[in-house]
């Protein structure tokens, strides 16, 4: 039996501490998410970390050695939309992080985990 995959197109979207908007959809490698009835429903995004931009980083500055925090914290608010047909979008999960990375001593991959909006009640 011949069986037919797509990849649709990906837009994750993440509101960090400071209010602003992040677009990931470039950074996304991989992802799933698990829709449930009458229970909180989960998602999980594979986005690529060049240079480190997601997570801590020490920089070397004018003053000394600084640390910069990670861009994301547990429960910034995640959005995440898939598109079929073009233009037309459609969203299949809003929620919040529940685990996000802190710290990674090489560029390479992280995860993002997050529950729906169930999840603060």
């Amino acid at each position: 039996m011949r069986r037919l995959t797509y990849t649709p197109k990906t837009y994750v979207f993440v509101k960090d501490r400071s209010g602003k908007i992040h677009d990931l959809s470039e950074y996304v490698t991989g992802g799933s998410v698990s829709r449930k009835v009458d229970q909180v429903s989960s998602a999980t995004v594979t986005l690529r970390n060049p240079h480190m931009i997601f997570t801590a980083k020490i920089e070397d500055g004018k003053n000394g050695k600084t640390v910069r925090k990670p861009t994301f914290s547990p429960m910034d608010p995640i959005t995440i939309f898939l598109e079929r047909a073009p233009g037309k979008p459609v969203r299949v999960f809003t929620g919040f992080l529940d685990t996000v990375p802190y710290l990674q001593l090489f560029p390479g991959v992280i995860e993002l985990k997050a529950s729906c909006t169930l999840k603060r009640l």
